[in-house]
Formats: structure tokens, sequence, C-alpha cells
């Protein structure tokens, strides 16, 4: 086979680009998601519930926005996925807050 070491180092190179290019404009998408989401929660609202619980409500909405597209099961596993990522959120910056 022709490949040298500098041929596959290309191709991880290449690999990497292309991934970390996909990974990049997801997060991109997920954190527009999430902030206008927040956004909308805490100004409707009118700041009746604490800034936690419009952050969960934010993350179960992102989820769902997110997986939209795939179908109604799909959109309940998205929001539940950004519903539990949004409390790890909260807890952790609570748990920062305390120490």
């Amino acid at each position: 086979s022709l490949d040298t070491a500098k041929l596959r180092l290309n191709r991880v190179i290449n690999g990497t680009m292309h991934k970390g290019r996909m990974f990049g404009n997801t997060f991109g998408i997920l954190g527009l998601f999430y902030a206008v989401s927040e956004s909308f929660a805490q100004n409707q609202l009118d700041s009746t519930l604490p800034d936690d619980v419009s952050s969960v409500i934010a993350g179960l909405v992102t989820g769902g926005l997110y997986r939209i597209a795939a179908g109604p099961k799909s959109i309940a596993v998205g929001s539940v996925m950004g519903g539990i990522a949004a409390t790890v959120l909260v807890l952790g910056r609570n748990t920062m807050k305390a120490a």
C-alpha cells in the first residue's frame, strides 16, 4: 500500500477538522436555542419563577427544538436530555456558588 506516515497524518487532520466543524455548528445552534429559550421564558413569566427553573425550562425547550425534525418520540427524548443537561448545569452552578 502507498500509505505513508504523511498521508495517514493528513487523513487524520482532515477527519478531525470535519468532526470539529460539525460539533462546533451543533453546539452553536444549541447555545442559540438555549439563550433564546431562557430569555423568552424569563421575559414571558415576568420573573415570577426563579432563574433555576427558567434555566431547566430552557433546557427542555432546547432539546425539543433541536430534535423537532425527527418526530414526536425524538422530541420527547431530546427534551428529557435537554432538561437533564440544564439541571446538571443548575446544580453545578449552585454548588460552585456555595463553595
